[in-house]
């Protein structure tokens, strides 16, 4: 993950931005020494684009340059900079004095609230001074032995630029499969960590995107971009220890509306192949015990209809907005995969939001207006009910919930007056436990305000 700092450097100088193109062009000129900046304009190299069957003239088509080595793009770039902190020289000091505000805010040094996954707790840190996390782990108790999995601060050592993006470990949570950015081009290429023994195996895979592991521990699957373009494109099958160079090809899209991602149900029993555009979507799936097998289609994509789902069993969950702008729920079995049948019907005024199942429990995150409202389906006596929330207004985000046999459900929950707290809540019991709740920094106090919805 980028440090916060730099994240936060970016909002600096966005707003330095807004401010500093209003500022009124006196002050602007009262930095004016031996010249005036003026601003770079690209030139105009047109080129026919067809999208569609549609003929238009793109421009700006050579600024394209997935290398980063075109001399005349990097030359734009640097002369577009140069404008920039000319623009914004008279704001260094306000943008110092923000950017000291809000790491006043924040503290650098926390640690993250641990997910528990087959054996294992799992949790990322951040030391001070250091920009990036450390990935940890602890077997069967919390107070054990720090494991670390990953310090991508040691990762980045000697690199202007550094990306990590894909963390995904095998089953048996012997191996970490991660992706790494050297350039900023977001072509990322992916590493294979045994984790106990601290070291790489000997092969990279490039470019890679996204990336899933099979039940056998040594079988992936992986999206790659397209040479022209950086949207994931074609799906891969690899096996450890073989030459990338010879990995199978699984599917290429050839519609650039589309990306290709790769996913896996959280019973484990499925890996998932899906496609999507802004309004259309199709899955295939693999028995992820069978990693050699070819991948089946869920549904042929229908325009303007998306579909996601998951396994319980023998039985299909899926969300979809056919016929349903606000998104339904439906079931199908893997034997008649078409053939959907309503669990939750559309509504007008709750939008399904998404979903998770366990081997008890289905999990639907609907939207009431405007707020996320879980509701707990028991999946063996079909009685349902919604979880409550002191305030009626709050900002609800579901978290990394890997187990697939467990009544744990891991979220968190805030408003404008409780501060970010991560609960593990008990679907057969009900009963919720703080597992962490994130320090405000700087004078906090909830008895000064309230929430309430006026709606």
């Amino acid at each position: 993950m980028i440090l916060k700092q730099k994240i936060i450097q970016v909002i600096i100088i966005i707003f330095s931005l807004l401010v500093g193109f209003c500022t009124p062009q006196k002050i602007v000129k009262e930095n004016v020494q031996d010249h005036i900046f003026q601003p770079p304009v690209a030139k105009k190299i047109p080129t026919v684009q067809v999208i569609n069957d549609y003929e238009y003239i793109d421009n700006y088509q050579w600024m394209i340059d997935n290398s980063r080595s075109d001399s005349s793009v990097i030359a734009y770039i640097e002369e577009e900079n140069d404008y920039a902190d000319y623009i914004l020289a008279h704001m260094q000091s306000l943008k110092d004095t923000i950017f000291e505000e809000i790491i006043s805010r924040i503290g650098e040094e926390y640690e993250n609230a641990p997910t528990k996954w087959g054996n294992y707790y799992y949790y990322s840190r951040r030391e001070e001074g250091k920009p990036y996390y450390i990935y940890c782990r602890k077997y069967k108790s919390l107070s054990a032995p720090e494991q670390v999995v990953l310090d991508v601060n040691k990762l980045a050592e000697g690199h202007e630029f550094f990306s990590i993006d894909d963390r995904v470990y095998s089953p048996d949570q012997k191996y970490l499969a991660y992706s790494v950015d050297l350039t900023g081009d977001e072509r990322y290429t992916l590493y294979i960590k045994d984790i106990d023994a601290d070291t790489l195996l000997n092969e990279a895979i490039y470019p890679v995107n996204d990336v899933d592991w099979a039940n056998d521990n040594k079988t992936i699957f992986y999206v790659s971009p397209s040479e022209d373009n950086l949207k994931s494109k074609i799906a891969y099958r690899h096996v450890l220890g073989n030459d990338p160079a010879k990995d199978e090809l699984l599917y290429k899209e050839e519609d650039n509306a589309f990306y290709v991602w790769f996913g896996k149900t959280r019973s484990e029993d499925y890996l998932i192949l899906g496609t999507n555009s802004r309004t259309t979507s199709d899955v295939r799936y693999l028995d992820a015990n069978d990693p050699m097998g070819d991948f089946t289609l869920i549904k042929p994509r229908v325009q303007e209809v998306k579909y996601y789902l998951s396994n319980h069993g023998d039985t299909l969950f899926i969300r979809t907005n056919q016929d349903a702008l606000n998104y339904k729920i439906v079931t199908a079995s893997l034997d008649d995969p078409q053939q959907w049948r309503t669990f939750i019907a559309p509504s007008d005024s709750v939008y399904i939001d998404g979903f998770d199942v366990f081997k008890n429990y289905l999990v639907v995150y609907e939207q009431h207006n405007g707020v996320i409202k879980p509701h707990i389906f028991n999946l063996k006596d079909e009685n349902d009910y919604y979880i409550s929330f002191p305030e009626n207004i709050y900002s609800f985000t579901d978290r990394w919930n890997p187990n697939f046999a467990t009544d744990t459900l891991y979220f968190t929950y805030s408003s404008m007056t409780t501060p970010s707290t991560v609960y593990a809540y008990n679907m057969r019991t009900r009963d919720r436990k703080i597992i962490k709740r994130y320090e405000v920094i700087g004078g906090y106090d909830r008895e000064l305000g309230s929430v309430k919805n006026i709606v």
